[in-house]
């Protein structure tokens, strides 16, 4: 039983508004929670750290249950998992906060914050960007916000690498294949390898950490993990394709995001090697486009006509 799920949600109402109710819903409480969100936390801060999140999540949704069972009647899973979620991504970002922090101040008190490497962000470094990454010598990121201790120069490029990042992304999930695998393909290969503490793309471990989840919530999932991985925000306009793939009624009457994931590991492995097949024959084809497209534009060495722009 999920912790999102209509069925928990009244058996928690029910028994937190029953008087007479004793305590044994806590306790079941907790394990829903440790089910729901073990691996995610993970995800976030390592397997280290994890215990220690958690502990804090659980007491989080516990002191928030009134409202929340207040103020969720009305709301589909999905939109009670997003809830669920944002607590994990909240509790785990103020812990690596503070542990950032707490590793700062005890660098400077052994004198040897001087010189020493700042620590790296997460970045995104994809096999099908390689040639942005070329580009560049940086990580790619979406920058939100002005910098000023980059030059014009700078902000240029990242802003260029920025777009293609974003046109890259809505390829992918343009491709003609079932949504299953192109959120297979993206925690594979965009999301668990940059993740660290032992959660690699293996489609194994895909399989391990999304096989029976909702669809639906796992498109909800993916775009807050590739988020926090690229450290940066990324529209939804740029899902969409992915989306529209999910809201499709398939023939017994349900959108096809409603069904869980159940790809085995041969079909994830299929599926992602089918997938990065497509996108680097699509990128060929772009590298040949626009090599002919600058043969067009630079003329030969005979055309003396003035070069329209």
């Amino acid at each position: 039983m999920r912790f999102a799920s209509q069925e928990f949600f009244d058996k928690l109402k029910e028994s937190i508004m029953d008087e007479n109710s004793d305590d044994s819903i806590y306790t079941e409480l907790y394990e829903v929670l440790l089910h729901d969100t073990k691996y995610r936390i993970i995800r976030n801060v390592g397997f280290e750290d994890w215990e220690d999140v958690f502990q804090e999540v659980a007491w989080s949704v516990i002191r928030q249950l009134p409202r929340y069972l207040l103020n969720s009647e009305g709301m589909h899973e999905a939109q009670r998992q997003s809830w669920l979620n944002r607590i994990v991504d909240g509790k785990s970002a103020s812990w690596l906060k503070k542990k950032y922090r707490m590793n700062k101040q005890k660098k400077e008190e052994q004198g040897s914050q001087k010189g020493s490497k700042q620590p790296k962000n997460i970045v995104l470094s994809l096999d099908m960007l390689h040639e942005i990454n070329e580009e560049t010598h940086t990580p790619i990121k979406l920058a939100e916000e002005y910098d000023s201790t980059k030059s014009p120069e700078t902000i240029m490029v990242e802003s260029e690498v920025s777009k293609k990042l974003l046109e890259k992304l809505t390829q992918l999930y343009s491709i003609n294949t079932s949504p299953e695998k192109l959120i297979a393909f993206t925690y594979s290969r965009l999301i668990f390898p940059y993740m660290g503490d032992g959660v690699s793309g293996k489609p194994s471990k895909v399989y391990e950490h999304l096989y029976g989840f909702r669809l639906y919530d796992l498109y909800e999932c993916m775009m807050d993990d590739l988020m926090s991985v690229i450290d940066g925000f990324i529209p939804k306009e740029t899902f969409l394709p992915l989306r529209e793939k999910l809201d499709i009624i398939d023939s017994d009457g349900h959108a096809i995001g409603e069904k869980s994931f159940n790809l085995q590991v041969r079909q994830i492995t299929d599926g992602v090697h089918r997938i990065h097949k497509k996108l680097d024959a699509d990128r060929d084809e772009e590298t040949k486009e626009e090599q002919k497209q600058e043969q067009q534009e630079g003329g030969s060495d005979d055309d003396d006509r003035t070069p329209e722009f």
